[in-house]
Protein backbone atom coordinates (compact mmCIF):
# COMPACT_ATOMS: atom_id res chain seq x y z
CA UNK A 1 0.00 0.00 0.00
CA UNK A 2 1.30 3.45 -1.00
CA UNK A 3 2.24 6.06 1.70
CA UNK A 4 -0.76 8.55 -0.52
CA UNK A 5 -3.48 5.67 0.10
CA UNK A 6 -2.29 5.50 4.16
CA UNK A 7 -2.90 9.35 4.96
CA UNK A 8 -5.88 9.80 2.29
CA UNK A 9 -7.30 6.55 4.69
CA UNK A 10 -5.91 8.47 7.77
CA UNK A 11 -7.16 12.05 7.08
CA UNK A 12 -10.72 10.42 6.24
CA UNK A 13 -10.94 8.23 9.66
CA UNK A 14 -9.97 11.22 12.00
CA UNK A 15 -13.34 12.61 11.01
CA UNK A 16 -15.07 9.43 11.65
CA UNK A 17 -13.19 8.73 15.04
CA UNK A 18 -14.06 12.49 15.98
CA UNK A 19 -18.15 11.28 14.92
CA UNK A 20 -18.15 8.14 17.01
CA UNK A 21 -16.47 10.17 20.07
CA UNK A 22 -20.11 11.73 19.94
CA UNK A 23 -21.76 9.20 20.71
CA UNK A 24 -19.82 7.99 24.09
CA UNK A 25 -22.44 8.30 26.98
CA UNK A 26 -21.34 8.22 30.66
CA UNK A 27 -22.89 5.67 32.73
CA UNK A 28 -25.35 5.77 35.09
CA UNK A 29 -24.04 6.23 38.83
CA UNK A 30 -23.23 3.14 40.32
CA UNK A 31 -23.49 1.16 36.77
CA UNK A 32 -21.60 -2.33 36.96
CA UNK A 33 -21.15 -2.59 33.21
CA UNK A 34 -17.51 -1.30 31.05
CA UNK A 35 -18.44 1.65 28.88
CA UNK A 36 -16.60 3.53 26.22
CA UNK A 37 -13.97 6.27 26.70
CA UNK A 38 -12.00 6.48 24.03
CA UNK A 39 -11.76 5.69 20.76
CA UNK A 40 -8.55 5.69 18.03
CA UNK A 41 -6.87 3.81 15.04
CA UNK A 42 -3.76 2.08 14.48
CA UNK A 43 -2.24 0.43 12.00
CA UNK A 44 -0.98 -2.83 11.75
CA UNK A 45 0.91 -3.83 8.43
CA UNK A 46 -1.82 -3.19 5.42
CA UNK A 47 -4.69 -2.88 7.86
CA UNK A 48 -6.45 -0.12 9.79
CA UNK A 49 -7.71 -1.12 13.40
CA UNK A 50 -10.41 0.77 15.06
CA UNK A 51 -9.55 0.64 18.76
CA UNK A 52 -11.96 1.37 22.16
CA UNK A 53 -10.69 2.02 25.18
CA UNK A 54 -12.99 1.15 27.62
CA UNK A 55 -13.31 1.48 31.43
CA UNK A 56 -14.27 -0.49 34.04
CA UNK A 57 -16.31 0.14 36.96
CA UNK A 58 -14.08 -1.33 40.05
CA UNK A 59 -10.68 -0.62 38.53
CA UNK A 60 -8.80 -3.43 38.23
CA UNK A 61 -7.40 -2.64 35.60
CA UNK A 62 -8.78 0.76 35.20
CA UNK A 63 -8.85 0.57 31.11
CA UNK A 64 -8.97 -1.91 28.37
CA UNK A 65 -8.40 -1.91 24.70
CA UNK A 66 -10.69 -3.55 22.67
CA UNK A 67 -10.85 -3.76 18.50
CA UNK A 68 -14.17 -3.07 17.41
CA UNK A 69 -13.32 -3.09 13.30
CA UNK A 70 -10.87 -3.68 10.74
CA UNK A 71 -10.17 -1.93 7.73
CA UNK A 72 -7.61 -4.58 5.62
CA UNK A 73 -6.20 -3.58 2.18
CA UNK A 74 -7.47 -5.95 -0.80
CA UNK A 75 -5.23 -4.39 -2.78
CA UNK A 76 -5.97 -1.60 -5.93
CA UNK A 77 -6.89 1.25 -3.25
CA UNK A 78 -10.12 -1.09 -1.92
CA UNK A 79 -10.53 -2.45 1.49
CA UNK A 80 -12.63 -4.97 3.36
CA UNK A 81 -14.33 -4.78 6.27
CA UNK A 82 -14.41 -7.05 9.06
CA UNK A 83 -15.57 -7.18 12.91
CA UNK A 84 -14.12 -9.10 15.66
CA UNK A 85 -16.00 -12.28 16.79
CA UNK A 86 -15.21 -14.69 19.12
CA UNK A 87 -12.55 -16.67 17.36
CA UNK A 88 -11.52 -14.27 14.90
CA UNK A 89 -12.25 -11.90 12.53
CA UNK A 90 -15.75 -11.57 10.56
CA UNK A 91 -15.28 -10.12 6.97
CA UNK A 92 -18.83 -8.47 5.94
CA UNK A 93 -17.88 -6.64 3.23
CA UNK A 94 -15.47 -6.38 0.42
CA UNK A 95 -13.60 -4.83 -2.18
CA UNK A 96 -14.92 -1.31 -1.02
CA UNK A 97 -13.41 2.41 -1.20
CA UNK A 98 -12.05 3.76 1.90
CA UNK A 99 -15.09 5.61 2.17
CA UNK A 100 -17.52 3.06 1.79
CA UNK A 101 -16.02 1.62 4.22
CA UNK A 102 -15.94 4.44 6.79
CA UNK A 103 -19.74 4.84 5.66
CA UNK A 104 -20.25 1.15 7.06
CA UNK A 105 -18.27 1.40 10.07
CA UNK A 106 -20.07 4.24 11.75
CA UNK A 107 -23.46 2.69 10.33
CA UNK A 108 -22.89 -0.66 12.10
CA UNK A 109 -20.71 0.65 15.35
CA UNK A 110 -22.34 -1.08 18.47
CA UNK A 111 -22.06 3.03 20.67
Amino acid sequence: MTDEVREAVDQQAAAVVAKLKGRFRKPAEGSLLNWAEDLFTRWHRDALYLVVVMRTPHGHPPTFETHAARMEHAGGGKFNVAVPMRRGWNTFKRNLSPEECLKEIVQSFWF
